[in-house]
């Protein structure tokens, strides 16, 4: 084996474990940004559950007082 095709060999190797690794990387990234993204609207739907909890109880009260 000459050290031509032994360089080629070790070159692709190389490259073929650095964009494994590399797609692992970003694999990781997007499943993160996904949960990230989750956690972001479960947030966004909780604060909005509040808020409509808070205007409807404000809307009893409301119509409590006046109903007499």
């Amino acid at each position: 084996m000459d050290n031509g095709f032994k360089g080629f060999l070790y070159i692709f190797l190389g490259s073929l474990i650095v964009f494994f690794v590399a797609g692992i990387f970003i694999i990781k990234m997007a499943i993160a940004a996904f949960g990230l993204y989750l956690i972001f609207k479960g947030l966004q739907l909780k604060n909005a559950n509040r808020a409509l909890f808070y205007v409807y109880r404000f809307r009893d009260k409301f119509h409590d007082n006046f109903s007499d």
